[in-house]
């Protein structure tokens, strides 16, 4: 006899189909009270997102650290050494003040911090102006992924930030300046 949580794996599955196997998962799907869809429904749309993301996820060496790490075009650093830690993304990303993330990589006994989104940026788009500065399109510095990041020169940036009302009021002077010298209204 079929049981609901048997019904609701073949239900998934056919409509998944074959490209991608969820079948391991359908145990996370499988809520009490299957008649809450909103919830079997969101469980299964952000499954559906975190496949897919893992299906554009592009792995490539970080530059001056080839062969200890990898960083990847969302915004995510691991390991490539040996051992148990091969493979695994690094947890001990840390959080600076302004909300970026960073992480400290490791070469022989050398320890050395890194911004994420500069690790990703500099794998990812290439930088023919040489600019000296990583912008987050979203404004949003914890959002490492490559679609929302671009190379830029700090006035690019103070334009951006004023654009999207985030200029810092300590330097009013600064917001008269841009005003005048960039044509921002």
């Amino acid at each position: 006899m079929k049981t609901n949580k048997d019904s609701l794996r073949e239900a998934v599955m056919s409509i998944l189909g074959s490209s991608i196997n969820f079948e391991g998962l359908a145990d996370d799907w499988y809520i009490k009270h299957t008649e809450d869809t909103d919830k079997i429904l969101s469980l299964l749309t952000s499954h559906i997102e975190e496949a897919e993301r893992k299906a554009r996820e592009i792995f490539v060496p970080v530059k001056g650290a080839e062969g200890y790490y990898e960083v990847s075009n969302t915004g995510k650093v691991r390991s490539i050494l040996g051992g148990r830690r091969k493979g695994v993304e690094l947890r001990q990303c840390k959080r600076t003040k302004a909300g970026y993330l960073s992480v400290s990589l490791v070469k022989g006994r050398q320890v050395q911090s890194a911004s994420v989104h500069r690790l990703v940026a500099s794998a990812f788009l290439s930088n023919p102006d040489n600019k000296r500065t990583v912008n987050h399109k979203d404004n949003n510095p914890a959002n490492n992924d490559v679609s929302n990041l671009e190379w830029a020169t700090y006035s690019e940036q103070e334009v951006h930030a004023y654009k999207l009302g985030k200029v810092n009021a300590n330097h009013p002077s600064r917001l008269e300046q841009l005003k005048q010298t960039k044509g921002v209204e």
